[in-house]
């Protein structure tokens, strides 16, 4: 480690989260900035009484001031340290047997700040701190030993990045001798797009407009386990995106399959996805409205549905927002659930991680009394398993859902 790392002292009493495995340092546990910092800065973090605490990333005029970087592995933001952080995580997924995973999933994987999906030979790469955008291309390096990827999809389009004071943009990288060719992702034709194969479905991506870098990868064992309960029934995907819980519902015998989202791309790409699974001929629409307009325009053709899947973006984006957002979602539920028929069933999420799952359960509860309804809980829903949660970093476990059945009031 450089001699010239600046140090950074904690304010007294201030370093007791840190020991305990949390990554995070926020900006005002910090007695004192040293002169000359520069955004993403490696820096060494010590206690009032100069005992070490580790070495971390500064942001400048970010909440969290610090990310650490853990021991061990060589110098931090170095090619051999992203190399050899990046190898134990893809490691750590090889149970799964997939080629399209989440194999960096940030605070899990000691690497705070970066994700990384793989789609085939595909990278998509989020890189949501300062110090990670410094180093872009020593991580590039390491993947490109690591998995000699046809291309790097750099994809900034996260809100995150804004609190970093980062720009929101898509970049596509393509390897080019000892280097990277760099390209807008907006100007890129065809190859733009990739085709995968997971948990038995074709799915086409576009990279130059996907969301959370490609598809919701923690919803994937999800998919699954719902779709059986369309079987010889009718299922509305809401807030579809590229449609995983329909296209899997319809694979498990669902009749027919509506999809709803608030966007005429993600449309089209169910579209799509659906021609790829021979399913061209599915009965069911594709209905580009907000999710409640949408519900509100199945009520009033008093449509009913044996699964109706529920999983909207997150609500609450902030402690602030928590009333508000606990509100959407009850609404939200609550007129979903006047959509499916009686002894049908409802599976319903949320990706907020300020809504625990106690308060997701209650806001179930109120949805149902509201709608008339008695729910029985047939399961619970989480994220997949290549997102690995921390216990002592509660911020790595954020998805939450149930799988509910629901009956009338007149039958309890």
């Amino acid at each position: 480690m450089s001699d010239s790392v600046p140090i950074l002292h904690l304010k007294r009493d201030m370093e007791r989260r840190v020991r305990g495995g949390h990554p995070w340092i926020f900006s005002n546990e910090i007695a004192q900035l040293p002169a000359g910092l520069v955004p993403g800065d490696l820096v060494e973090l010590r206690d009032q009484k100069e005992r070490p605490l580790g070495h971390g990333f500064w942001s400048r005029g970010s909440l969290i001031a610090v990310r650490m970087t853990g021991s061990g592995g060589g110098e931090p933001g170095s090619v051999d340290w992203f190399r050899e952080r990046i190898r134990r995580a893809a490691a750590r997924r090889a149970h799964l047997g997939r080629d399209t995973c989440r194999i960096v999933f940030a605070e899990s994987d000691d690497l705070p700040g970066l994700i990384v999906d793989r789609y085939g030979d595909v990278l998509s790469v989020q890189c949501l701190t300062q110090g990670l955008e410094r180093r872009r291309g020593e991580l590039a390096a390491a993947l490109g030993d690591l998995f000699a990827p046809r291309a790097l999809h750099f994809d900034g389009s996260s809100s995150f990045r804004e609190l970093e004071g980062l720009p929101r943009n898509r970049e596509w990288w393509t390897p080019a001798g000892t280097g990277w060719n760099v390209t807008p992702a907006e100007e890129l034709g065809a190859d733009a797009l990739q085709s995968v194969e997971l948990d038995g479905l074709r799915l086409e991506l576009d990279f130059r407009s996907v969301q959370k870098g490609g598809l919701f990868l923690d919803q994937v064992e999800n998919w699954s386990r719902a779709a059986a309960l369309g079987k010889g029934g009718a299922v509305l995907d809401i807030c579809c995106y590229h449609g995983g819980w329909g296209l899997q519902a319809a694979r498990a015998g669902a009749t027919r399959v509506d999809f709803l989202d608030r966007s005429a791309s993600a449309l089209d790409r169910v579209t799509r996805n659906l021609e790829l699974n021979d399913l061209a001929d599915l009965p069911g629409e594709r209905i580009c409205a907000t999710a409640l307009d949408g519900i509100r325009g199945l009520l009033r053709h008093s449509r009913r549905y044996r699964l109706v899947v529920v999983d909207p973006p997150a609500f609450i984006k902030s402690k602030r927002h928590f009333a508000e957002g606990r509100q959407g979602y009850i609404d939200l539920n609550r007129m979903a659930m006047a959509l499916v028929e009686d002894g049908g069933f409802l599976a319903s999420c949320s990706c907020s991680h300020q809504m625990g799952v106690d308060n997701f359960r209650e806001v179930l509860r109120l949805a149902a009394g509201r709608a008339g309804c008695r729910l029985r809980i047939l399961g619970q829903l989480g994220q997949g398993q290549d997102h690995p949660q921390l216990p002592q970093v509660l911020e790595t476990g954020y998805l939450k859902g149930f799988l509910l059945q629901v009956e009338r009031e007149a039958h309890a």
